[in-house]
């Protein structure tokens, strides 16, 4: 990081300017207003820091909620499984999971909705994110999308651990079912109506 050359109070936020080396391309000079400010023959680098800000480490857990018919898609956690915790075992989810380190977001959809019940799905956009923290203490983001089946006359097959059961719902049953993580409900609270 450059040394910094100014401090300047803006109410409660303190901003950080560092001077920093010419951009080496059109596409470096052209980052977001806000973030590089050109003055005569310099550019500058601006750091927003406000008091007790702290940003989101985390996972990425992505959700397909799949339609059908006027029908969501939701699969359920098995029950006395030794491979998930007692917190989520009878638990309803929406198929998927978390992004793998340097993967596609919408390859690692569907890539986790193939391990878990082995149909291929169209993704069609993102419909709610959020954050919760997962029974294991780690903070999550997630992002919830329309998705489709691709062929909707293959059957499900199941991945041993991975889910027990899935069913077809009405999508307003999601909010009485036991649902994993209820920021769920909360982000779909004005999709699913």
């Amino acid at each position: 990081m450059s040394k910094p050359t100014a401090w300047l109070a803006t109410g409660r936020e303190r901003l950080f300017v560092a001077e920093s080396a010419r951009p080496k391309s059109t596409r470096d000079a052209c980052l977001p207003v806000g973030r590089v400010v050109k003055n005569p023959g310099i550019y500058i680098n601006v750091y927003m820091k406000k008091p007790n800000e702290t940003h989101f480490l985390g996972n990425v857990n992505q959700k397909a909620l799949i339609q059908k018919d006027g029908k969501i898609l939701l699969v359920q956690y098995p029950e006395d499984d030794a491979k998930h915790p007692k917190s989520v075992q009878g638990k309803w989810d929406m198929p998927g999971g978390r992004l793998n380190e340097g993967e596609n977001a919408i390859s690692g959809l569907k890539r986790e909705v193939f391990e878990e019940l082995g149909i291929e799905i169209v993704v069609e956009k993102i419909l709610a994110t959020g954050t919760y923290t997962s029974y294991g203490g780690q903070p999550i983001f997630f992002l919830i999308y329309q998705a489709f089946l691709f062929d909707e006359k293959k059957t499900f097959q199941f991945n041993d651990g991975e889910v027990g059961e899935a069913r077809w719902f009405d999508p307003k049953d999601f909010f009485a079912l036991p649902i994993i993580y209820p920021e769920y409900k909360e982000a779909l609270k004005y999709i699913l109506v």
